[in-house]
C-alpha cells in the first residue's frame, strides 16, 4: 500500500515537472518568435529614418531614437574616393552625429519636402535609403550632397550594426 502511494506520487510529480517543461519550452519559443517578428520592414524604415533624422539635426533626441547594437559600425565615401571607417560601436557613433564631421559638415535636408529621402528594403532586410542634405559650415549650406545608404540590422531584434554611406557633391541633378 506505501509502495502504490509512493509510486502514485512519483507520477505526479513527473507529470508536473514535465507539463512545466512543456509549458517553458513553449513560453520561450514564443518569446524568440516575438523577438524576431518584432521588426518588420517598417520597423527597419523607421530605425533607418531615425539615422537620416540624427545626421541632420544632430540632435540628442534623434540620436537616443536610433535602434543601435552594441558593436555597429560605420564607413563612408565621398565623391568615389576609397571607403574610411568612422564609427566603431554605439558611443562612436552617436559622439560622431553630435560632435563630428556629420554634425560640422551637414546643415540641413536638402529634399524638396524636407523629408528623409526614399527607402528601399531588400529581401534579406537589408535597407537602403537615398536622400539629400545641405553641406556647409557654420550652418551655413553651401553644396548639396546626395546621400546613398545601406543600412543592416541583426536579425533578432532590428538593431542597426552596419551603416555604408556614399555621398556625392555636388548632388546630380
Amino acid at each position: 500500500m506505501v509502495r502504490t502511494f509512493i509510486s502514485s506520487l512519483l507520477q505526479v510529480i513527473l507529470l508536473a515537472g514535465f507539463a512545466a517543461f512543456v509549458h517553458a519550452t513553449a513560453t520561450n519559443n514564443n518569446a524568440a518568435a516575438r523577438r524576431t517578428a518584432v521588426c518588420n520592414n517598417a520597423c527597419k524604415i523607421t530605425g533607418s529614418q531615425a539615422y537620416v533624422a540624427a545626421v541632420i539635426s544632430h540632435s540628442d533626441k534623434d540620436i537616443n531614437r536610433i535602434p543601435l547594437a552594441a558593436n555597429v559600425t560605420r564607413f563612408e565615401n565621398l565623391n568615389g574616393g576609397p571607403y574610411s571607417f568612422t564609427a566603431n560601436g554605439t558611443k562612436s557613433l552617436k559622439d560622431s552625429l553630435k560632435y563630428g564631421n556629420t554634425a560640422f559638415f551637414v546643415t540641413g535636408s536638402a529634399e524638396p519636402d524636407g523629408g528623409l529621402g526614399k527607402y528601399t528594403v531588400f529581401k534579406n532586410g537589408t535597407v537602403f535609403a537615398v536622400y539629400r542634405i545641405k553641406a556647409g559650415l557654420f550652418g551655413l549650406g553651401f553644396a548639396t550632397s546626395l546621400v546613398r545608404e545601406r543600412f543592416d540590422f541583426t536579425t533578432d531584434g532590428g538593431l542597426l550594426y552596419n551603416i555604408t554611406a556614399e555621398a556625392v557633391t555636388p548632388s546630380p541633378s
